[in-house]
This record gives C-alpha cells, sequence and structure tokens, in this order.
C-alpha cells in the first residue's frame, strides 16, 4: 500500500470519527470542536482547552483500527489522539490527522516532527534495555534536537533508573496489566531531566511523561491500543 495514501487515509479516519461524522448537539461541545482546540494547543495557537471525555476516547477506540495513543504536552493545556500510520521493525509512527508525528520504538519517544524544536533522532538502545530491566542501572543515551536556526544540537546523558512501585494499567482496551512505576534521571552537560515510565513485564512502555525538548518538556504518551 502506498505509505502516503494511508497516512492521509488514516487521518480523515481520526478526523471523521472525532467529527462523529455529524453535527453536534447544541447542549454539548461538539467533537470538532474539541478536535481543533487540542491540536491548535498542542502546535502553539492558544485554544480555550476542553479535555477529551470518557465517550469521547471510548468512542475513538470503537472507531479506530491499529494501535492508538494519547499525548498531552505538559507545558501546554491540550491533548492529541494519534493513530499509527506506518511501521518500521520496531519503529511505530503516530500522526494527528494535520500529520504531526510521533515515533515510538516500544513506548519510548525516539522522534518527533512538527511540535516545535523537534527531537529528530536519538540513540536509545542502552537506554531501553536498562528501561526493560525494570531495575535499578545506569545507561547512555544521546537525544537530536533541531534548534532555531535549523540546525541540530546533540545532547549526551548518562541515565540512571529507579522502580517506585508496581501498579496495576488498563487504559482503552488494553486489559488490566501489572506494571513498574521507573524514574529515570537523566544528566548531562547542560542539566538534568526527569523521566517517569510505566513499563510492563515484556519491557514495553505503556505511559510515559518523557522530557523531549526544551520547547515541548515534558510529552505523557498513553497507550490505548496497542
Amino acid at each position: 500500500m502506498n505509505s502516503r495514501f494511508f497516512r492521509r487515509s488514516a487521518a480523515l479516519a481520526l478526523t471523521c470519527l472525532l467529527a462523529a461524522c455529524g453535527p453536534a448537539r447544541e447542549d454539548e461541545i461538539g467533537p470538532v470542536k474539541i478536535i481543533d482546540q487540542t491540536i491548535r494547543g498542542v502546535f502553539g495557537i492558544e485554544p480555550e482547552f476542553t479535555p477529551f471525555t470518557p465517550k469521547q476516547l471510548g468512542d475513538a477506540v470503537r472507531g479506530t483500527q491499529g494501535p492508538l495513543i494519547l499525548i498531552e504536552p505538559e507545558t501546554r493545556d491540550a491533548q492529541a489522539l494519534m493513530i499509527q500510520i506506518e511501521r518500521n521493525g520496531s519503529y511505530a509512527t503516530f500522526a494527528t490527522p494535520e500529520l504531526q508525528t510521533v515515533t515510538l520504538r516500544r513506548g519510548l519517544v525516539v522522534a518527533t516532527r512538527g511540535l516545535g524544536g523537534d527531537l529528530m533522532s536519538s540513540e536509545e538502545d542502552a537506554l531501553l534495555a536498562l528501561i526493560a530491566r525494570r531495575s535499578t542501572g545506569q545507561a547512555r543515551y544521546t537525544m537530536r534536537f533541531l534548534d532555531g536556526a535549523d540546525q541540530t544540537r546533540e545532547v549526551r546523558f548518562t541515565c540512571t533508573s529507579s522502580p517506585r512501585r508496581i501498579l496495576n494499567y488498563q487504559n482503552g482496551v488494553i486489559p488490566p496489566t501489572l506494571v513498574v512505576w521507573l524514574d529515570v534521571t537523566c544528566t548531562a552537560p547542560e542539566g538534568v531531566v526527569e523521566h517517569i515510565f510505566l513499563v510492563d513485564g515484556q519491557g514495553e512502555i505503556l505511559r510515559a511523561s518523557q522530557w523531549v525538548g526544551d520547547l515541548t518538556g515534558h510529552l505523557k504518551v498513553s497507550k490505548l491500543r496497542r
């Protein structure tokens, strides 16, 4: 299948779903308005923010196929649903209807496009191995960002993991799953950043609060369907 056509079709499907393919009642905020607000909020235009309701999230899960995630930048009042539009080995790329994208590897954000100050690439093998162990340890981690002059800036971290507690994770259609809450502190000459990962028994991150750059700050990523 032509990947460009698939990306466009997937985006249109999510737009149609969130718009409920019909008019909203006057006594409620329509899904069209909500998705417009969330995308505008994620990508730099100040909206009048309204979070997704449980019903809208449930409709999104029931009305789409394939992996689905919810992202929430912690520095802004915003949310966006993203569906998987492409997979290349262990790398899965998710997109909004406007085709801003987040690429995950086993739940770790390894690249972004369209968020501003994007994470262009990373070297995450050692960090992912550390996360999968769900125990105390250290690993190297490199992130590369696009700056305002369109130059790539590389930041090299040493990361230390610390398991906090065991939780029961359930979201979307993901059944109840025991996960380890893992705190990861990454230190570089430029400073220190903190991440939180909820990791299942297979070493997959089901929910994260991950620092992805100076502009976006921490990005919450929750899996609704694998």
